[in-house]
């Protein structure tokens, strides 16, 4: 088993490593966790009882310019109840994904910059579609109020909505607001559907 001090660098929570295999291009860390009481979540039942293992390669985030790979030995339970089986949950793996939150998240971060979508897929290591997917389950709420000067412009895009797409920016502060999907003034509407008192100054 690897020392504390190698797992709280990776910040690994709920598992140890057991080995790390290096190569000139990657990073392979052999995980796995502490086989602890779960509940199911079929019927709520408390089990211990593990039904079998499965080892998935899970990609992490880059480290020292290489890839790195967690090669995680799942545990499954089997219920003896409902006699469902069901893998044990973990704090840095969604259900059925094979890339870590924190690799997400930093992909998200990325795409907050100044990178193409191909320069971010380059550095994570992830292909271009998973970059455009991530960039699709971005969402961000509505404004709760406009700034007192509001730019509006427009640009050729490759949008799906239009052959033109449309753009805010606040002048003041030198930042773009949004990107609308086309210039028809029920989008642009729609954005600037503020209540009145939270319009006026």
């Amino acid at each position: 088993m690897y020392p504390n001090y190698t797992k709280a660098f990776l910040n690994l929570e709920g598992v140890f490593i057991k080995k790390v295999v290096q190569a000139d291009s990657f990073i392979k860390i052999f995980i796995q966790s502490q086989p602890v009481e779960q509940t199911c979540p079929c019927c709520g039942a408390k089990t211990k009882r593990i039904h079998d293992y499965r080892l998935q390669e899970v990609q992490d985030i880059p480290l020292l310019g290489k890839q790195v790979i967690l090669l995680l030995r799942k545990r499954r339970y089997l219920c003896p109840y409902c006699r469902k089986r069901f893998t044990e949950p973990y704090s840095f793996l969604p259900s059925y994904h094979r890339r870590t939150r924190r690799l997400a998240f930093y992909i998200v971060s990325l795409l907050r910059q100044t990178f193409s979508l191909k320069q971010i897929a380059e550095l994570t290591g992830v292909s271009v579609q998973t970059v455009c997917r991530l960039l699709d389950t971005i969402c961000y709420p509505p404004p709760d109020q406009l700034p007192q000067a509001l730019s509006i412009d427009e640009f050729k895009g490759n949008a799906s909505t239009g052959k033109y797409q449309c753009f805010l920016v606040d002048p003041k502060k030198r930042r773009i607001l949004d990107i609308l999907p086309d210039r028809t003034q029920s989008h642009l509407a729609d954005y600037c559907d503020i209540p009145r008192k939270e319009r006026l100054k």
